[in-house]
């Protein structure tokens, strides 16, 4: 895998913060921040594609999304008065 290089202006504070992180990691500043980006790389490429596809209608009733999008309807509900 080639590597390439990156140039990135940083707040001191945030910097001060990768530090302390890389110190308690014990990793490079480099390592720490190449960590990071693969991760949030990785985890966006999830969402992205993600769709139902349930072959069985009874197992779509206990998905975890099902139940998500129930209780995210339920705190609008809440919060609007039930308008």
């Amino acid at each position: 895998m080639s590597k390439t290089s990156i140039t990135i202006e940083l707040d001191s504070k945030v910097r001060s913060a990768l530090e302390k992180r890389a110190k308690r990691e014990m990793e490079e500043m480099d390592d720490l921040i190449s960590d990071i980006l693969r991760r949030s790389v990785i985890s966006s490429k999830k969402g992205a594609g993600e769709s139902d596809k349930i072959d069985d209608q009874f197992l779509s009733y206990f998905s975890r999304r099902q139940k998500v999008d129930y209780i995210k309807s339920w705190g609008r509900k809440l919060k609007s008065g039930f308008k």
